[in-house]
C-alpha cells in the first residue's frame, strides 16, 4: 500500500446529481437526486443554497424513508447534495482566517469551530471555493430543468473533464487536498485533517495539544531509558515550549491585552525560565498551574529546563545567572551531569503543567458540551486507542 503523502490532491467521490421535473396540479416541482456507484468511501450531506449557486444553510432531517426535509430559512432556496472526497472528507474553510482543512463530517453553519483560530461559523457555511463552483453548477442544472420542463436533467460528475490549460475546469467541483495531521479528537470523536500537528477539534472545540505534548515527552522517556539523558532534556524542554508558545499564541489572538502583556507572550517572554512563564500563566490569565503542582515540584521543573538552557548555549558549563536562579547545589565553572530520576521527574512534570494549561485554557474557551454528548461512543474509542498507544509506550 502507497504512502499517504501530504498535500496530496484528492479526488472526488464522483456520481451524478439528477434533477427531476413534473408538473402537478398546473404547478411545476423538482426534485433532486443524487447516486454513485464507485468504489470508494462516500458521505452525503445535502445544503440549500440560494439560486445564484450561494450555500446559504445545511439541511435538517430527510435522511430517513419518509423523513422530510425541514424547510429552508429562505424560500426560493434549492437543494443542493454535497458529497464527500474519495476518503470519505469534506474540505472546509474558514469564514474568518481562511484556513483550510478537512473532516470528517460536512460543513455547520450555527456549530462546529475553526481548527486553527478557534472561532464559531456563525451562520456562516464553511465550504471551499471549489464547492462554491460545484454548487452553482448544482443551482444552475436545477434552474435550467425547471425553465426547460418535465423530465431529468443530469450532471455526471465522473465525466467531468479537467482540463490543465482550463482554469475553469482545474477549480470545478471536489477535489481536495491531504494535509499533514490527521487525528480523531479524544473528547468527540471527530476526524479531521489539519495543517500542522496543534489544533482545536472542529466539532467540538477541543484543542489537542496536551495529547500532542503528551506524544513527545513519550519520545524523550524512551531516550532517557536508552541513557540518553541530556538529549532527553533537551527533548522534554523544547516539547514543554512548544506547548506553551502554542497556548500563548491563541491566547494572545483571543484574549483582549495590554500592549506590554502582549508584548510579553507574542516574543519577549523568557523561555527558560519556566516559573516566571507558570507565574504569568496564572496572573494574566488566571490559570492556576502553580495550585496544582506540590511544593518544590515547580522548582524542580524550573531548575532542570534551566540546566537545558545550560547545555543550549553554554555547553553545560555552570554559570552566575543559573546559580542565581537556581539555588543549585553545584559550582560556578562545573559541567553538568544529568542524573536518570531528575529527568525522568522533569518529563513527569511536564505532563502534568501541560495538563493544568489545557485545563486553564479550556476555563476560559470551554468546548461544545452537546458535540461532546453526542460523539461520546466515539470519543470513548478515540480515548481507548490513545490509551493502547501510551501502554505500548511504556511497556518499551
Amino acid at each position: 500500500m502507497s504512502k499517504k503523502r501530504a498535500f496530496e490532491e484528492i479526488g472526488h467521490s464522483g456520481g451524478k446529481v439528477v434533477a427531476h421535473v413534473d408538473e402537478h396540479a398546473g404547478r411545476t416541482r423538482y426534485s433532486v437526486e443524487y447516486s454513485n456507484s464507485n468504489p470508494v468511501p462516500l458521505k452525503l450531506v445535502t445544503l440549500y443554497a440560494l439560486p445564484q449557486g450561494i450555500p446559504v444553510e445545511r439541511v435538517g432531517g430527510g435522511y430517513g424513508l419518509g423523513v422530510p426535509f425541514e424547510p429552508p430559512t429562505y424560500p426560493d432556496s434549492l437543494l443542493v447534495p454535497l458529497a464527500s472526497d474519495r476518503e470519505g472528507m469534506f474540505g472546509r474553510t474558514c469564514p474568518h482566517c481562511r484556513g483550510y482543512w478537512r473532516a470528517s463530517d460536512g460543513p455547520q453553519q450555527e456549530s462546529g469551530f475553526c481548527p486553527y483560530c478557534g472561532r464559531t461559523p456563525m451562520g456562516s457555511i464553511t465550504v471551499t471555493e471549489r464547492q462554491h463552483f460545484y454548487v452553482a453548477a448544482v443551482c444552475q442544472l436545477i434552474s435550467k430543468a425547471v425553465s426547460s420542463g418535465p423530465g431529468s436533467y443530469t450532471l455526471d460528475l465522473d465525466d467531468i473533464p479537467k482540463d490543465p490549460k482550463d482554469p475553469a475546469t482545474q477549480a470545478f467541483y471536489l477535489e481536495d487536498e491531504r494535509q499533514q495531521t490527521h487525528r480523531a479528537c479524544l473528547a468527540c470523536g471527530s476526524r479531521q485533517d489539519v495543517l500542522g500537528r496543534a489544533s482545536y477539534c472542529c466539532a467540538c472545540g477541543t484543542r489537542n495539544d496536551r495529547e500532542i505534548l503528551a506524544e513527545d515527552l513519550a519520545k524523550a522517556r524512551d531516550r532517557a531509558r536508552a541513557g540518553e539523558l541530556e538529549g532527553a532534556l533537551r527533548d522534554t524542554v523544547s516539547a514543554l515550549d512548544g506547548f506553551i508558545a502554542a497556548i500563548a499564541e491563541q491566547l494572545v489572538s483571543r484574549v483582549p491585552l495590554s500592549r506590554a502583556r502582549k508584548n510579553y507572550w507574542s516574543g519577549e517572554r523568557p523561555r527558560h525560565r519556566l516559573a516566571a512563564t507558570v507565574e504569568a500563566l496564572d496572573r494574566d490569565f488566571g490559570f492556576s498551574i502553580s495550585n496544582t503542582l506540590k511544593p518544590g515540584e515547580l522548582r524542580l521543573a524550573a531548575k532542570m529546563v534551566a540546566r537545558r538552557h545550560l547545555h543550549e548555549h553554554k555547553r553545560g558549563v555552570v554559570d552566575q545567572d543559573y546559580l542565581s536562579e537556581t539555588h543549585d547545589a553545584v559550582r560556578l565553572g562545573q559541567h553538568l551531569v544529568e542524573e536518570p530520576d531528575e529527568v525522568h521527574a522533569l518529563i513527569g512534570l511536564a505532563g502534568k503543567i501541560g495538563t493544568a494549561v489545557i485545563d486553564g485554557f479550556h476555563e476560559l474557551f470551554a468546548p461544545d458540551a452537546t458535540a461532546i454528548a453526542t460523539g461520546e461512543k466515539y470519543g470513548k474509542v478515540a480515548r481507548a486507542r490513545q490509551a493502547a498507544d501510551d501502554r505500548a509506550s511504556e511497556r518499551k
